[in-house]
């Protein structure tokens, strides 16, 4: 009932004040203002209709504007990448680290191709029996100092899930 009142309401009001202003607008500048304008657009719209212009034209703009929307609607269903994509490399207890994003049949993301670097010159380092070794700047790290792949993965997970991440 409150609905129908608000609509009977507004529909009123229009009216009232469609009628109202223009005849205030009339008043004051002593002509037919607001008439005046809506023949001036009367008149621009006649000859905007006016063109001639050929059939196979007209469809083709009818045409192009359907596959427009179409390809907005498509672009704006299609999901956005979250922004910790971005997130490729970091460091942790001094070492440096890089990796890709994978994404998975699930929609999840996982870390792939985790690299440790070089803290000096940012490297990759070589495996080299029990160490790595950087191949730019021949320093020698001892696995011992080293977090094993998988921590890495948890703590940029962590990272990412409270948003500490560099860039998040």
């Amino acid at each position: 009932m409150r609905k129908f009142f608000n609509w009977l309401l507004s529909g009123i009001g229009g009216t009232i004040i469609a009628i109202i202003v223009p005849k205030i607008l009339d008043s004051y500048f002593n002509e037919p203002f607001l008439w005046n304008k809506v023949l001036w657009c009367w008149d621009k719209l006649k000859l905007f209709f006016s063109i001639n212009i050929p059939l196979w034209i007209a469809i083709l703009m009818i045409i192009a504007v359907f596959i427009a929307i179409k390809i907005f609607r498509i672009v704006k269903r299609m999901p956005k990448e979250p922004k910790f994509v971005n997130y490729r490399e970091d460091s942790f207890d001094g070492f440096f680290w890089r990796w890709e994003w994978h994404k998975k049949e699930d929609e999840k993301y996982e870390v792939k191709d985790l690299i440790i670097c070089c803290p000096i010159d940012k490297t990759s380092l070589s495996p080299h029996a029990h160490s790595f070794v950087c191949p730019k700047c021949k320093k020698t790290y001892n696995y011992g100092n080293l977090y094993i792949r998988r921590d890495v993965e948890v703590l940029i997970e962590d990272k990412i899930r409270n948003g500490t991440y560099l860039g998040g």
